[in-house]
């Protein structure tokens, strides 16, 4: 079983170990420097029939006798940053497939709203190759706002510590008005970038005044545009962008966001939270999503 504990592990996003089970000796390692897939150096049972691995240790496989089908079905247990490859990006375009984000960090909510049209029920986030992708399920009645905040290194010195220092309300009841919204953070969570919609089947134009990316560290008073995608159909929203936009930060990254709803002037929100969090006060955040590169 194996192979069942191996596809349940998201692969970049949270370490977990699949050898035990099924090993001589050892723990599948990936690289399998000092535990060569060999009958005389504690070779994993699993690797020929069930597992084997073509990551990083492609060459030394063939040179030490690994004989399973090494060519169609990769490492996803230990091997880190090279599962990730075997990862397919999802596609923005607005659609939350069933399948397209089965490796993300997903956070959800089942909170009934009470400001009817405005709804967030779920969010779902995953960074591959140098892009972070999100999707966002809800909706929002027109002008009011879908915002995230994007902590590109949680408990680092970059970034706005305090969100009631943002002061861009240009142009009134703009995106950049409701992102300044002055929600409540966690001490360790310092916002380097902001993503947002008032408008749902939309599809982003750059520049867009109602949707995409915006950098908030640079100049809390006047938000500068980030190049990135945005998709959004009737009950979603999806977007992509570059993880290098976040800010300085150490690689791979540990990125943290959160999801909320403001008003067009970001001065109140309903009771939607995202990640799940205390609905009776939207507007502090002490729950925040943590995703790993």
């Amino acid at each position: 079983m194996k192979l069942l504990r191996a596809l349940a592990c998201t692969v970049a996003l949270a370490g977990c170990s699949v050898g035990s089970g099924n090993t001589v000796n050892h723990h599948d390692a990936g690289h399998d420097a000092a535990m060569r897939d060999d009958a005389n150096l504690a070779r994993d049972a699993s690797d020929a029939a069930v597992l084997p691995d073509v990551g990083n240790d492609a060459d030394l496989d063939a040179w030490m006798g690994d004989t399973g089908p090494d060519a169609d079905l990769p490492d996803v247990g230990i091997d880190g940053g090279h599962d990730a490859a075997v990862i397919t990006p999802p596609v923005v375009d607005g659609v939350v497939g069933t399948t397209e984000w089965a490796a993300a960090v997903s956070g959800t909510s089942s909170t009934a709203t009470i400001w009817m049209g405005n709804q967030l029920t779920a969010i779902h986030a995953i960074a591959i190759g140098g892009t972070l992708y999100l999707a966002i399920e809800g909706q929002i009645e027109s002008m009011n706002a879908m915002v995230v905040y994007i902590d590109g290194d949680p408990g680092g010195t970059h970034g706005v510590a305090d969100l009631s220092s943002l002061t861009d309300s240009t142009p009134v009841h703009s995106l950049d008005d409701a992102i300044s919204a002055g929600f409540s953070t966690p001490s360790t969570f310092r916002a380097d970038v902001a993503w947002g919609t008032q408008v749902m089947s939309h599809v982003a134009l750059s520049p867009d005044v109602t949707t995409g990316f915006r950098d908030i560290t640079t100049d809390g008073s006047n938000f500068g545009w980030i190049p990135g995608s945005t998709v959004c159909t009737a009950s979603a929203c999806e977007a992509s962008i570059t993880t290098g936009a976040l800010g300085p930060g150490p690689s791979p990254r540990t990125i943290a966001l959160f999801a909320r709803i403001t008003q067009p002037d970001g001065t109140a929100s309903p009771n939607q939270t995202l990640p799940m969090d205390n609905a009776s006060l939207p507007r502090i955040v002490s729950v925040v999503l943590t995703i790993h590169e």
